[in-house]
């Protein structure tokens, strides 16, 4: 897990176990920069 990740789910205090339920929560718009941010790291590394 990142950094961002890892802040966002100390500052959210609960993690979403689903996508979905993430994009439902009301961090939604942090949880969509999150895995933005991992999707460009795992095409970065070619992974």
């Amino acid at each position: 897990m990142d950094f961002e990740a890892a802040y966002i789910v100390d500052s959210v205090g609960e993690m979403p176990t689903t996508f979905k339920s993430a994009m439902e929560s009301s961090d939604s718009g942090k949880w969509k920069k999150a895995c933005d941010s991992e999707f460009d790291s795992l095409q970065r590394n070619d992974t």
